[in-house]
């Protein structure tokens, strides 16, 4: 059975620590980030990978076709990501990681 210790939220998501007993110390450096009925499983270096291809994403393809709809494509170390979004959602979950992130740096320094 896996617990949980929040990190982050706003209207999109929730991040979380991810703990696999009571027993043990949270592990840092495996996080759950839920976006709707979606839980993805990410380590710290993923996290910031994740980000860096929001950001590709939320730049946008130039090309006429491309209208409001954008697709996030992500490699993880269990699984590969594909999922459609609107911009307005796009800046959402921006914020979900950078919020994430910005708590595991205070949680790094603070530790």
């Amino acid at each position: 059975m896996h617990y949980l210790k929040p990190i982050y939220h706003n209207n999109i998501g929730a991040s979380y620590f991810l703990k696999n007993n009571l027993d043990s110390d949270f592990n840092m450096d495996r996080i759950q980030i839920i976006i709707g009925d979606v839980a993805l499983i990410l380590e710290n270096k993923e996290v910031y990978a994740f980000l860096e291809i929001i950001n590709s994403v939320k730049s946008g393809c130039k090309c006429n076709e491309c209208k409001e709809l954008n697709q996030i494509t992500c490699n993880t170390s269990y699984t590969k990501l594909i999922f459609k979004s609107t911009k307005k959602n796009i800046i959402q979950l921006e914020d979900l990681v950078r919020g994430t992130i910005f708590e595991l740096q205070m949680n790094a320094l603070i530790n």
